[in-house]
């Protein structure tokens, strides 16, 4: 109950800037996350329901992120990994088998399971990285055709980075880069929109 308490306090004065009506609302919000059973499930929970929603991330001070990163995993053993900060959805029953990339792959091919998509990749190595280059959407120079020889990847191809970073298609004013401009202060946010735009201004005076 202490522990309890000292968060709590400590996530009230971390959320001051954001008023004390929306404060309040966002600390009730991040003590129903923390009732999940597991570290996994009440970080998830947290990013889910309370640090990207129902105020803009931008708002939400980074100790506030890593409060409830620290909250979540408490009391986790040390002979366990580090604490994951990144899961896929984990609000499936168990006997769903999910919809990762893999399993999707897996399913296209028409293969069974993550490990008979492996096998399928390695007699199939050309098709395999064809539609693995399609669905990441990479666009080469040249033919992405043969994807190995001689100890190269994709040697008749040529890829120009810069434009694959900046290409966000349909993204808008989705955020592109989250940053901090110090240490203490708020996340903040360049749209993919205004990346580009700086990135070319930037390279109109090279």
């Amino acid at each position: 109950m202490e522990a309890h308490t000292g968060l709590r306090a400590s996530l009230l004065a971390a959320l001051a800037p954001l008023g004390a009506a929306d404060a309040a609302a966002l600390a009730e919000r991040i003590d129903r996350c923390l009732t999940e059973p597991t570290g996994e499930r009440r970080w998830q929970r947290l990013v889910r329901e309370a640090l990207r929603e129902p105020l803009p991330f931008t708002r939400v001070p980074f100790a506030v992120h890593r409060l409830c990163f620290a909250a979540a995993y408490a009391g986790r053993a040390p002979e366990l990994p580090p604490a994951p900060a990144w899961l896929p959805a984990m609000d499936r029953p168990a006997t769903e088998p999910g919809d990762s990339n893999a399993r999707r792959l897996a399913r296209a091919v028409g293969v069974d399971g993550v490990a008979a998509l492996h096998r399928w990749s390695i007699e199939h190595r050309a098709a395999f990285w064809q539609i693995t280059c399609q669905r990441l959407g990479i666009d080469f120079q040249g033919s992405p055709q043969p994807p190995h020889r001689d100890g190269r990847w994709f040697p008749e191809a040529r890829l120009n980075i810069a434009e694959h970073c900046l290409r966000r298609d349909g993204a808008g004013d989705r955020p592109a880069v989250i940053y901090r401009a110090r240490e203490d202060g708020p996340l903040a946010a360049v749209s993919g929109a205004e990346l580009a735009r700086l990135a070319h201004a930037v390279a109109g005076h090279c």
